[in-house]
């Protein structure tokens, strides 16, 4: 999620400077900074939650830099400093979650371009957590009371107490592990991509790009060329169900492709490229947008390379503030990937479903 505007009590006296210590003092009491190769980090989290995070940031912005360079939009300076504010308290950081208008229940992490500052709180203190720490906390009760005894009844009745146990850690494991790939690997994309001037700041660039290029990050991007070949399978089931498809279906032609083409859930090429999100209020409707998001970039980035690299680079020439309309929206797209948009949306449609799913990597 991009956070576009900023209320002005939340950076009393203006946002920090790119000097580490101003955003020391600027995050507060009982913050440390870690320094990277290109991040300065203010935390006050254990230091044991800071390594992944290291590596996750750090992973990323060496994904970007190879795709920044296979499409020949890298910029010739060393980025340092980026900045990033990681919050142990969950209470802590919806406080200022919502000092800059971000309602911290939908969203564990945000950045904020007109600061270019990412901020998340530690995922093992999510209130999505509550419940299954609540049950990890009673079954070690319930054990503990058993006592440890090797033998006899006390010991079988902790067995299966035991093997709950490992299941409920395992669990958390798994939400942690999710967490860190869907809100910081995505969120330090968007920070990167704008940094770089990919997406030019206060411009009014397509919300389509800027999440579908964000969703391609939340997987491992590892090609040395810097060719998006990681595929994001959750982000891919999302964009099957907007289609209303089995999750393993390989094609659709004729009245099934007009049918899925037709439903609710799914926006045309047309209203992808002109609104700023889901057309309806739906529930599940963002999980439809992002598939389609991340399912369209990765389609005009595979399949129509050049056009998208031109696509890019004509939009890093944004001027901040300028209004741009639908008629312009249209006009930059189709100057890149042709005319035709019909045909344009039934080879993205087929493009994507010909992809494998793994229902595994997709949570499914």
């Amino acid at each position: 999620m991009v956070a576009s505007g900023t209320n002005a009590g939340a950076w009393a006296g203006g946002p920090p400077s790119a000097d580490a210590t101003d955003l020391l003092a600027f995050a507060g009491e009982g913050f440390r900074i870690k320094q990277t190769d290109h991040f300065d980090i203010a935390y006050d989290t254990p230091y044991e939650i800071i390594r992944p995070l290291v590596g996750r940031l750090e992973g990323t912005y060496d994904a970007i830099q190879r795709f920044c360079r296979f499409n020949k939009l890298q910029k010739s300076e060393k980025v340092t400093g980026l900045r990033v504010i990681l919050y142990d308290r969950f209470e802590d950081y919806a406080r200022f979650a919502a000092s800059v208008g971000v309602q911290s229940e939908s969203v564990a992490g945000f950045y904020s371009h007109a600061t270019n500052i990412a901020i998340f709180c530690n995922s093992l203190h999510s209130p999505a957590l509550k419940v299954l720490h609540d049950e990890i906390d009673q079954t070690i009760e319930r054990r503990a009371k058993l006592g440890d005894a090797p033998s006899g009844s006390s010991a079988g009745a902790r067995r299966p107490l035991t093997a709950r146990l490992h299941s409920l850690h395992a669990q958390r494991d798994e939400f942690v592990k999710r967490f860190n790939r869907l809100v910081i690997q995505h969120e330090a994309a968007h920070q990167v991509f704008f940094h770089l001037g990919v997406h030019v700041r206060n411009a009014d660039t397509p919300n389509w790009l800027i999440e579908g290029l964000a969703c391609q990050f939340e997987v491992s991007q590892t090609n040395p060329r810097g060719r998006l070949t990681g595929t994001n399978h959750m982000r891919l089931a999302d964009l099957r169900d907007a289609l209303g498809v089995d999750l393993l279906k390989t094609n659709l032609g004729g009245d099934a492709l007009l049918a899925a083409q037709t439903r609710k859930e799914w926006m045309s090429l047309r209203e992808i490229l002109t609104t700023e999100g889901p057309k309806h209020s739906m529930e599940g409707a963002m999980a439809y947008y992002y598939g389609q998001a991340w399912a369209l970039v990765h389609f005009l980035h595979t399949v129509h390379g050049d056009g998208f690299s031109a696509y890019l680079k004509a939009l890093g020439k944004r001027i901040p503030r300028e209004e741009v309309g639908e008629t312009q929206l249209i006009t930059e797209f189709r100057d890149c990937f042709g005319q035709d948009l019909e045909q344009l949306e039934r080879a993205w449609i087929h493009h994507s479903l010909r992809i494998r799913l793994d229902r595994t990597k997709a949570g499914r």
